[in-house]
């Protein structure tokens, strides 16, 4: 079965246009791999015929199947590509990176393969951390963070480094949050150990607080497709989305 659904082949046959719900799962599939939906114009069909086969690749636990199934999906995609059209080959440039990222680090794209509950409950973890976060004032920290880290690159010497980048970030934390302003106290008048360690703190914490909003990114976009798609209710999706009427949302059959 898996094998099938490579036998489309465009080269030499009138491309035939996409339906508008066709086209909303290619632009949401086309965001989920961070590919950008103008190189896909050249072949609208065999674009989405390509990113839905590569959204089924997580799925695929061994490692020599997910290998020989991101081959087929390579050979498709070269199929729907011409070479010599930059977008094309933007396109197969990009799909390859993708094939070769689920292929050997499963892992990244796990959210693909979970169940509609799942993809819920993990989203709305994430959302409860990054809320978190942002109250202690983490989210407002990352430019606070970058200074930080180019004063610090100026410094010469590891202690001196840590001290300047310690001082820059912990000057534009000020005021970002009640428990920074209660972390700066209590060890922001320490010589060096206590401005390092808010700084490798907050350091930390920014990091942590930038992968959740990549992760939930990824998950938004395959919870809407699964929506949109008919596997997830009304009731589940508003679970994670309490501020979105389910009903205002079409799904792909409706377009």
């Amino acid at each position: 079965m898996r094998d099938e659904i490579f036998n489309v082949d465009f080269r030499g046959e009138a491309i035939m246009p996409l339906n508008p719900g066709e086209t909303a799962r290619l632009r949401n599939l086309c965001n989920l791999f961070s590919i950008d939906f103008r190189l896909t114009e050249d072949n609208l069909p065999g674009a989405l015929s390509v990113t839905t086969c590569l959204y089924s690749m997580p799925v695929i636990a061994d490692h020599f199947e997910r290998r020989r199934f991101g081959n087929q999906i390579l050979q498709s995609a070269h199929a729907h590509s011409s070479s010599s059209e930059p977008k094309s080959s933007q396109f197969f440039a990009l799909i390859s990176a993708r094939v070769i990222e689920i292929q050997e680090f499963r892992s990244w794209y796990a959210e693909m393969a979970r169940s509609p509950e799942e993809l819920i409950r993990s989203y709305q973890s994430m959302q409860r951390v990054v809320t978190a976060l942002k109250f202690i004032g983490v989210g407002a920290g990352s430019g606070a963070i970058a200074a930080g880290m180019k004063e610090a690159l100026k410094a010469k010497g590891g202690a001196e480094m840590a001290k300047a980048g310690a001082k820059t970030t912990l000057s534009r934390m000020s005021g970002k949050g009640a428990i920074f302003e209660g972390i700066e106290a209590r060890y922001g008048k320490l010589p060096v150990g206590g401005g390092v360690a808010l700084f490798l703190i907050v350091t930390a914490a920014t990091a942590l607080y930038v992968s959740l909003l990549e992760e939930m990114r990824k998950l938004k976009i395959v919870i809407l497709d699964k929506f949109q798609n008919g596997q997830i209710s009304n009731e589940l999706f508003s679970k994670a989305f309490t501020e979105i009427d389910p009903n205002s949302i079409k799904k792909y059959w409706e377009m």
